[in-house]
């Protein structure tokens, strides 16, 4: 099969992209900005178009001749927060662009990168029948993008998949990835860089964490799903790691394994008053639709951090 991927060379669509290549497919690589001197080369060398997906002049005939495109373009939340109005365009309407010129190319199939956030909860049990009622810009604008992916099944242009995704989280491809602000990668840069861990709260909120490789293994799942009836709209599939754990638990496991690795004892800093906080109820994040394609979560956060803390420099004897 011969997918593109937008956002090829960016935190998950690098991984995304490495992946489909071990399984033997050809990836046409879609990204705002060239790839980053320290990716790794089999990922660095595939075919590429710079362009960005809010332009549509620019996309016009990145997909031709393509199967499939898995859409992991994206502005990132933080940057949701400080451009609430790019957020929308970028994640709203550049996710449009993205379909249209898929339409126009011919292409089969489009998986759109999605996230928890759209449903506005983080607590409970959350699953596919809740309304997406989003409090966050990075998940309004997500959920835009989702509308307009609802607009193009509807229209029976396309079959397109959303994969509402928990967490995700996994050794990034390379130093310069943009994940440091995300929970794990941020815990592994500090404790390399200043022997400690700083929470600003309590840290017992729990969240369901989702090792990158079983991201790429639901896409890919996605990729080889059967087909959908033309015009179904029944097309949201959640994506989680089955593991909840709270933000203080995701700590500890970090300077556990910078401990392992180097022998050095991290210290965790929490907000005076917080260290007897009660534990908060463990979130029930359900996936059981993807479950019936074939999907089985098998990723290993603790092999993860470790990667993660080794990428960063964390070696034995520090």
């Amino acid at each position: 099969m011969r997918v593109a991927v937008t956002g090829a060379f960016g935190y998950v669509g690098a991984q995304l992209t490495a992946r489909l290549l071990e399984a033997g497919h050809s990836v046409c690589a879609v990204s705002l900005e060239p790839a980053a001197s320290d990716l790794p080369a089999h990922v660095a060398s595939v075919p590429a178009r710079i362009a960005d997906i809010t332009d549509v002049a620019a996309l016009a005939g990145v997909f031709d001749g393509c199967d499939a495109v898995v859409h992991a373009a994206a502005l990132p939340a933080a940057a949701c927060v400080a451009n609430p109005a790019l957020a929308l365009h970028v994640n709203g309407f550049g996710t449009r662009a993205v379909l249209d010129e898929a339409k126009r190319a011919g292409v089969r199939r489009v998986v759109y990168l999605s996230t928890y956030h759209v449903y506005g909860r983080e607590t409970g049990t959350i699953d596919e029948s809740l309304p997406a009622r989003p409090t966050s810009d990075y998940g309004i604008s997500k959920a835009a993008g989702e509308g307009q992916c609802f607009r193009a099944a509807r229209a029976g242009e396309l079959e397109v998949f959303v994969a509402r995704f928990s967490n995700g989280f996994g050794a990034p491809l390379c130093r310069s990835a943009e994940c440091w602000t995300l929970a794990f990668p941020s815990f592994c840069r500090s404790v390399v860089e200043t022997g400690r861990i700083v929470l600003k709260s309590a840290g017992m909120q729990q969240r369901d964490f989702l090792p990158l490789p079983d991201m790429c293994a639901a896409l890919q799942v996605l990729l080889g799903a059967p087909a959908l009836a033309q015009g179904d709209t029944d097309i949201v599939y959640n994506v989680g790691g089955g593991r909840s754990l709270s933000m203080r638990d995701a700590a500890w496991l970090v300077a556990a394994k910078y401990e392992a690795l180097t022998g050095v004892v991290a210290q965790i800093d929490l907000p005076e008053g917080t260290e007897d906080a009660p534990a908060e109820p463990p979130v029930d994040y359900r996936f059981d639709r993807i479950t019936k394609l074939g999907y089985r979560p098998q990723g290993d956060l603790a092999h993860e951090v470790r990667a993660t803390l080794q990428l960063l420099g964390a070696e034995a004897g520090e």
